[in-house]
């Protein structure tokens, strides 16, 4: 219910234009959250879970917790989806992400970090596409240079964000 509440007052403020940018944490990388709210996790902490030595059933319940947390990127989208703004939606004119700071939380990996994009950016972004830069080699993948392309879609340029000076390639 917390989150969703969060997600409804972001969907509000943009709505109302009282703001343009948010930055949502839906849970903390040590969260001792416990999830047991979802159905097949039963009493562990969500960073249990994610330090979960490929016990299977341990990577089940870590799943249903990423699972719950990519439906609530689920409802922010929709929602977002639903309210008309000009030509297109309010879902049209912004770009959504969704990303994690770990793959596998027992070797405590940043190299296969799933990012999820949404919306349109006003119609600076092609949807409906999966870009894989993993053998793009370091110098090509690195989210600093998706975050300069991200920004150069606001407005705002940089030459240089964190580690990166290029743009990520084909976005």
């Amino acid at each position: 219910d917390h989150m969703k509440l969060m997600l409804d007052l972001t969907v509000l403020a943009f709505q109302m234009d009282k703001t343009r940018i948010a930055t949502l944490m839906l849970n903390n990388d040590l969260s001792q959250m416990n999830f047991k709210f979802v159905e097949g996790v039963q009493g562990a902490l969500h960073l249990d879970l994610t330090h979960n030595g490929h016990a299977a059933d341990k990577e089940a319940m870590y799943l249903k917790t990423n699972q719950f947390h990519l439906s609530q990127f689920a409802y922010l989208t929709q929602r977002m989806k639903e309210i008309n703004e000009g030509e297109g939606t309010l879902l049209d004119n912004s770009i959504l992400m969704c990303a994690s700071s770990l793959f596998d939380g027992d070797l405590h990996s940043a190299e296969r970090l799933p990012i999820i994009l949404a919306g349109k950016g006003g119609g600076s972004l092609k949807t409906g596409r999966i870009l894989d830069y993993l053998d793009k080699g370091d110098e090509n993948r690195k989210v600093c240079s998706l975050h300069l392309s991200l920004m150069d879609r606001m407005g705002v340029h940089m030459d240089r964000f964190g580690d990166a000076s290029e743009r990520l390639a084909e976005l």
